[in-house]
């Protein structure tokens, strides 16, 4: 297995270059509010970085990543676990020309006003200290002058000084649309998009106003959904919750606190913290194929119970930025037509494939041979299915420790061999076709069997 920080080497060559002029009030924003998030070492990191820039932000500095390292006293991977943390909130960039030539840039850090004006940082911040120091470190960095009374504010405002074009109003908004965007931005970590059309759908029943639901509600729940993986359902609850119940109105102050309550009452983990996703990404295959638990498989089953096959595909390959093809599409009819199962089996069938497999597509071949096996083994129901999928990911797990690849179980003194069904093992091949008869024989089979579980 390969790491990232493996392709570093001492004699990397790195130009080191500022974006803008580093002054102290920034090192002291950077030392307060900074350095919970991103720790010691790239705390230090930053430091010596600073340590070459000039009051000439366009001034290059060219050092061998060894001197750096010395500098800052640790190892490769540290190294680049500290460099990583600077990236993500936004303090460094850095560019690569070929394998061992780098640039890095060097950011200044957030103000203390735009840095609270951040949710993300915000959450991450409160997360990190608890929301008692947070509040302080809030209250000291954000606190105004304190004016005698007896004085009035005569300052004048732009448009007492400036004359405005008003024909030109288009693009002064197009500037104030430009000013309120988000400095801070979110990368690319390979969570979950919120469904706001299941969110919507599944509270509509609910004693909630449907005008809730403005731009600073929206961002709330996005924060939280990005940082605490809060699924549709789990916050449809959250937000029933923290509803007044006379007027169906939500707060969002109320909502934030429900928030953090429903956090630390089940144990969330922080989506964005480094050691987290490394730890996502370093899970076992076998850990990853066994279906979710506890109050999440309660979860599955209930959207399992409540969308079409096809309304389901489409969210999960809405988060996945994919489409549902045209094959898919009758692959779905000819489900429900020959196997005749319930929507909510052909759901976790779905579920099975594209969220636990992370298959890109409801291959034809591979589904039909799942839904044969469902049949055999009488599934008629999302928690059957579950069931059986648990069953045979737990002799998955047993026939690891087996040089044969089979499980086995001991009756009388004799053993008997269980083979693992061939769709827990195989994933599908673009080119996997299957032969017309085989195809026509097994939809021959599955109607077959649900019309025998029909009559019975």
């Amino acid at each position: 297995m390969s790491y990232p920080w493996q392709i570093l080497q001492p004699k990397d060559n790195i130009s080191i270059q500022s974006s803008n002029i580093i002054s102290d009030a920034d090192m002291h924003i950077l030392s307060v509010l900074y350095k919970p998030l991103i720790k010691e070492r790239a705390f230090s990191l930053y430091h010596t970085l600073k340590s070459y820039m000039t009051y000439n932000r366009h001034h290059l500095v060219d050092i061998l990543q060894s001197r750096l390292l010395a500098e800052v006293n640790i190892g490769l991977k540290d190294f680049y676990e500290a460099r990583i943390r600077l990236e993500a909130l936004g303090l460094l960039s850095v560019y690569q020309k070929d394998d061992h030539q780098y640039l890095y840039i060097v950011h200044p850090p957030l103000s203390a006003s735009t840095f609270f004006s951040e949710p993300m940082l915000c959450v991450l911040l409160k997360d990190t200290l608890g929301e008692q120091l947070f509040e302080e470190y809030k209250s000291q960095l954000l606190s105004t002058d304190n004016i005698n009374r007896q004085y009035r504010n005569i300052t004048k405002s732009f448009l007492d000084v400036y004359q405005v074009d008003y024909s030109k109003m288009e693009t002064l908004n197009s500037f104030e649309t430009s000013k309120k965007k988000s400095t801070f931005q979110l990368g690319s970590t390979g969570m979950e998009v919120f469904d706001w059309d299941l969110f919507k759908q599944s509270i509509s029943r609910q004693l909630v106003s449907q005008n809730f639901l403005t731009n600073d509600m929206k961002e709330l729940i996005r924060v939280y959904h990005l940082t605490y993986g809060f699924n549709e359902l789990e916050m449809k609850d959250i937000v029933i919750e923290a509803a007044d119940l006379q007027t169906g109105e939500v707060n969002i102050q109320d909502l934030e606190k429900v928030l953090n309550r429903t956090v630390h009452r089940l144990g969330k983990k922080n989506q964005l913290s480094t050691e987290y996703l490394r730890d996502k990404k370093e899970t076992s295959n076998t850990q990853k194929e066994q279906l979710i638990t506890g109050n999440q498989t309660d979860k599955v089953i209930q959207i399992a119970k409540t969308m079409s096959p096809y309304d389901y595909v489409q969210s999960i390959k809405n988060q996945k930025n994919g489409i549902v093809s045209s094959s898919e599409k009758w692959l779905l009819k000819e489900l429900m037509d020959y196997a005749k199962f319930p929507t909510e089996v052909i759901n976790i069938l779905i579920h099975y494939i594209l969220v636990i497999r992370q298959n890109t597509d409801l291959n034809k071949n591979y589904t039909l041979k799942i839904a044969d096996n469902w049949a055999q083994n009488h599934v008629t129901s999302a928690e059957d299915a579950i069931q059986l999928i648990e069953k045979f990911s737990h002799n998955k797990m047993k026939s690891k420790k087996q040089s044969n690849q089979k499980s086995y179980r001991s009756y009388g003194g004799k053993q008997k061999f269980e083979t693992k069904p061939d769709w827990m093992d195989k994933k599908p091949k673009e080119s996997d076709a299957m032969d017309p008869q085989e195809e026509k024989e097994l939809r021959e089979r599955l109607k077959h069997l649900m019309n025998r579980e029909g009559e019975s």
